[in-house]
């Protein structure tokens, strides 16, 4: 097995370079964020490609989320690997004791609900004792039909990417889990961004489709208003309207 490390696409030439690498290997198996695979997947195109055909790449929207919970290099890049069955990363509790706590009291949440991913190393040199990651996460005890025996976490969210609309306290993934039902705007990747600001009365949400029209923008609204029970102020994009990051994705910005 060859393991060819390419980096994030810092720029375009940077995108232009590991897509020639990549028609060249043409490799059997990539791991890389979303937002990467984006970019990778609209330079390939802009090259004349077809990403799927030439490349064998799968794109952004066929990802499975939860796929990983990192607990930072500093405790353990990889907390926990991902199900087989896509469902949920299996925490490694012989390494580390994971909880999931209320931010204000510190205590435990139930399992099942949001709570701040609390951290206590076991194995490692640099002994951390309840370290909050300040990622959003949720635990799950129950068995799992994979036959793992270790406890799955998922993975919602940073705490500083909460936005507050209409009493709720969402993160973007409950956005992307509503657009991904949509075919205009999930796919190849949903693009989509929230918007923060002292009016709280409404979620804000700007969102990108290859063709934007009134009528999708309406049928988009109506299901995230629905999904969310929240009402939803939305702005539907033209496709590349919105900023492409080169790794980890910014999907809020205050303004």
């Amino acid at each position: 097995m060859l393991n060819v490390p390419v980096g994030p696409p810092m720029s375009k030439a940077d995108a232009q370079r590991a897509i020639a690498l990549w028609r060249e290997l043409q490799p059997d198996h990539f791991e890389m964020f979303g937002p990467a695979l984006h970019s990778f997947w609209e330079t390939a195109k802009e090259m004349g490609l077809d990403p799927a055909v030439d490349l064998g790449m799968s794109p952004p929207a066929d990802l499975p989320p939860w796929r990983t919970v990192s607990a930072g290099l500093e405790c353990f890049a990889f907390l926990g690997s991902w199900c087989h069955r896509h469902d949920g990363s299996h925490v490694c509790e012989d390494e580390a004791v994971v909880e999931t706590v209320d931010a204000a009291t510190g205590d435990a949440v139930p399992d099942g609900e949001r709570g701040h991913l609390v951290v206590t190393s076991l194995t490692k040199d640099n002994f951390l004792l309840r370290y909050d990651l300040e990622d959003l996460v949720r635990l799950d005890r129950s068995p799992c039909p994979c036959g793992e025996t270790h406890l799955r976490a998922f993975w919602d969210g940073r705490s500083k990417d909460v936005v507050v609309a209409a009493g709720r306290r969402l993160l973007p993934m409950d956005v992307w889990l509503v657009l991904r039902e949509i075919e205009e705007v999930s796919r190849p990747a949903a693009e989509y961004q929230l918007v923060r600001s002292v009016d709280t009365s409404a979620l804000r949400v700007r969102v990108e489709a290859e063709v934007p029209s009134a009528g999708l923008e309406r049928r988009v609204a109506a299901l995230l208003e629905e999904r969310l029970a929240i009402p939803v102020r939305l702005e539907l994009l033209v496709a590349g309207a919105l900023p492409r990051p080169a790794y980890k994705p910014a999907p809020v910005v205050d303004e």
